[in-house]
């Protein structure tokens, strides 16, 4: 994600371009080059994101609408193809966007199920709703 600079490092920056899963030599480059690493917390207006969702997915958009008016959106949502957001929006639409630099969280990918356990069996944080998928409450009590 390449900012513009724009005073303190916490105050909000545009975003130039977006990148989604650059190789490790690219992101590499990047990083020297000034760029930061989205670590994906979004904050917006839904007024907005429907807005460039409307604008990029159109036609899946429109067979989302269609499917509230005509009081079948499971039909509608099981046939719309699926849409990348960084990939399909966020890297499509990057003048849409503000970038905060932020140092102190860290960053861990979430994308699948097993990596949120590891990550919650390694924090040893243990939220109730984990007890109910079977098999996890031996995972975390074995890391933990």
């Amino acid at each position: 994600m390449r900012a513009f600079p724009n005073g303190p490092s916490f105050a909000p920056a545009r975003v130039r371009q977006f990148w989604e899963k650059p190789t490790l030599a690219m992101a590499q480059d990047l990083l020297c080059g000034g760029c930061l690493w989205n670590a994906f917390v979004a904050i917006g207006r839904a007024s907005e994101v429907i807005d460039v969702l409307c604008h990029v997915a159109a036609n899946p958009m429109l067979r989302l609408a269609a499917g509230i008016l005509e009081n079948d959106f499971v039909s509608a949502y099981r046939s719309t193809p699926s849409i990348d957001i960084s990939r399909d929006i966020l890297a499509s639409r990057p003048e849409r966007l503000l970038v905060i630099r932020d140092a102190a969280s860290g960053w861990t990918d979430l994308g699948n199920p097993n990596r949120v356990l590891d990550t919650l069996a390694r924090e040893k944080i243990a939220p109730r709703w984990l007890g109910s998928i079977r098999g996890v409450e031996t995972l975390v009590r074995r890391e933990g």
